[in-house]
């Protein structure tokens, strides 16, 4: 007889939970994924917390993986009529794009303000606080390559008009 073990730690349980708890303060979800797998770094579940919330998948890491390969992302999807955006949090590479972007779905979800609230979202290590970090010129969310490092929301305000909450990420168990 095997048993199926099924693990979920508290902090990631909390960490879903400030998820939920937090999305009627944003205007839109930025889930990052890594650029070189994008569906190995993707929670399947995000969808289902955040709803019909608006969102940009942000496949970060690109300068690691391949033009073409990057390409054929974008465009997978954007047929599930996602807006995705190429991004860099270590050089800075498509930054620029994120806020044009973000005011693009939420002017298209019929959301007017100055200031876009957006929460940040993903799997530990995909880079959320990087690209925190680079969208706002400095460093203000910790960042470290290891797992754990986000263990509370924060709120950063950028120049570009993006203010952003950090969470911490979210492992399910398969």
């Amino acid at each position: 007889m095997t048993e199926n073990v099924n693990w979920f730690p508290k902090h990631m349980k909390n960490s879903e939970d400030l998820l939920k708890k937090n999305l009627k303060a944003v205007d839109i979800v930025f889930e990052v994924l890594d650029a070189r797998a994008p569906l190995s770094s993707k929670d399947m579940n995000i969808d289902r917390i955040i709803g019909q919330k608006a969102k940009i998948v942000i496949l970060n890491k690109c300068d690691l993986s391949s033009d073409e390969g990057n390409k054929k992302w974008v465009s997978f999807f954007n047929k599930g009529n996602t807006e995705a955006a190429l991004v860099s949090a270590v050089n800075g590479d498509g930054l620029k794009n994120i806020t044009n972007l973000a005011r693009k779905v939420i002017t298209k979800a019929g959301i007017k303000h100055k200031a876009i609230r957006a929460m940040v979202v993903g799997i530990p290590n995909v880079g959320k606080s990087a690209l925190i970090n680079c969208i706002a010129g400095k460093k203000k969310a910790k960042a470290a390559n290891k797992p754990g490092v986000t263990r509370a929301k924060q709120w950063i305000e950028t120049k570009s008009q993006l203010e952003l909450l950090d969470t911490p990420g979210i492992l399910r168990p398969r």
